[in-house]
């Protein structure tokens, strides 16, 4: 499987626990969700979760785990609105996703082996720039979390693949 236990960006346990011991607001499946994002070996992980569970908090917590691990961190999402949401929420610079994808096919933007692309609302993406995304962190040997609710809003684009791709690999889910 391309996504799964590749050696993909991963943070060491004591850089984790320096920083969620501070997070004491965190419930247990928060934390839980924090630590399998930060330290798996997997090129792709998927947060779900519907409204209100907390995944912005937890790619928050994760973003600040990765970037003490000495990892940058890269958001995206397909609205400009929501994009500002995830920077201004999460402190990760973040784009629209065709904004990104141009800078990345054009060089003005480069992932390598210590980046993280963050999805937000991964659902609404279609397959093609889904894949685009993959495409460019695979060749970084980057990590790649795609976030969201396959059931909340559909795909402008053709689309499917986050559902397909969390009942494939799994995912990290919030209730």
């Amino acid at each position: 499987m391309r996504g799964q236990v590749v050696g993909a960006p991963a943070v060491e346990p004591e850089t984790l626990a320096n920083v969620i011991d501070q997070r004491r607001e965190l419930s247990a499946e928060q934390r839980l969700a924090v630590e399998v994002i930060t330290t798996s070996a997997n090129r792709i992980d998927l947060l779900v979760g519907q409204p209100g569970t907390g995944k912005g908090h937890v790619i928050g917590v994760a973003a600040r785990v990765f970037e003490d691990g000495g990892f940058e961190c890269v958001g995206t999402a397909l609205a400009a609105r929501t994009a500002r949401q995830l920077q201004n929420s999460t402190g990760v610079p973040s784009h629209t996703t065709a904004s990104l994808l141009t800078s990345l096919e054009s060089g003005r933007l480069t992932l390598d082996a210590r980046s993280v692309l963050i999805v937000d609302e991964a659902g609404m993406i279609g397959t093609r720039q889904t894949a685009q995304l993959l495409d460019h962190v695979e060749t970084a040997r980057a990590k790649l979390l795609l976030v969201g609710d396959p059931k909340q809003l559909p795909e402008i684009d053709a689309g499917g693949l986050f559902a397909a791709m969390g009942k494939r690999i799994g995912t990290v889910e919030l209730a």
